[in-house]
């Protein structure tokens, strides 16, 4: 996962795709991402990803293999492994190639505790 220290001297734009678009769609969507982002990095010093469902992260990530788009999960647990039902460790996305990892969603304030979120978000960094 990418160092949050690095990210602070580079604008960041993420797409998060919350829980829409089937593989399908997403593979679509990551094409036209790929084809515009190119000339938009080029001119500007910007780092670009996508954070598609999770069912879509392999197959987005070998779509934009290369290109100037970054694969981005869009949660992780702090356990490296575990009987944690639904939940992903931050090797499980670093395999399929994700470099950012989102965490702390507005969505998610009410049921998460403080504590968690404050895992979620040092995790990936302390595997870097």
């Amino acid at each position: 996962m990418k160092d949050t220290k690095q990210a602070a001297r580079r604008p960041f734009l993420c797409g998060n795709w919350k829980m829409h678009r089937t593989v399908a769609e997403s593979l679509e969507l990551a094409t036209s991402v790929r084809n515009a982002v190119g000339p938009v990095t080029h001119r500007h010093d910007i780092e670009v990803a996508v954070a598609p469902v999770f069912t879509a992260l392999h197959a987005v990530g070998e779509r934009i293999v290369g290109s100037q788009v970054a694969l981005a999960a869009q949660n992780c647990h702090w356990e490296a492994k575990g009987a944690f039902t639904g939940e992903v460790a931050v090797g499980m996305l670093k395999d399929v190639g994700c470099a950012w990892c989102l965490v702390g969603h507005s969505e998610r304030r009410q049921e998460q505790r403080t504590q968690a979120t404050f895992r979620r978000y040092h995790e990936p960094q302390r595997q870097g």
